[in-house]
């Protein structure tokens, strides 16, 4: 018997669209959130993942604090990367796995907070980390 499906929240409308396109299609995912303050990019990113195959019923919040008390298992980081670190202890803190998707932290004071953050949850943080390699 298969495993629940994990309820995912993004968090960053505009890097989050492939986020919720890959999501969208994953058999063991459900796409039930996305946040972003831009209602254009929010739209846009939501019309992605239902393209996708997520549901219509997928909730937008333009509030991160709204967004926050929605029922998800696990949140992609996907918004500012300057701003990953305060959102992923924030998220840790309330019981979710959190996938940054580029640039973790900024400072030292936030690498430990984020550690710190990590194992006062047990949750799992993952560091998706990405990058275009180019000649220059």
């Amino acid at each position: 018997m298969p495993e629940k499906e994990i309820k995912v929240g993004i968090f960053g409308g505009s890097r989050g669209q492939t986020m919720a396109r890959v999501l969208a299609a994953h058999p063991d995912a459900e796409v039930t959130a996305i946040c972003d303050q831009y209602r254009p990019m929010l739209e846009r990113c939501r019309r992605v993942a239902v393209e996708a195959g997520a549901s219509a019923s997928v909730t937008c919040y333009e509030d991160f604090d709204c967004f926050l008390n929605h029922d998800m298992d696990a949140v992609v980081l996907a918004n500012y990367c300057t701003d990953h670190a305060p959102y992923a202890v924030r998220l840790l803190d309330s019981g979710r796995h959190v996938v940054s998707e580029v640039v973790a932290c900024q400072t030292m004071g936030e690498a430990v907070a984020l550690v710190e953050a990590v194992e006062r949850s047990g949750r799992v943080y993952a560091y998706a980390e990405n990058y275009s390699y180019f000649r220059g």
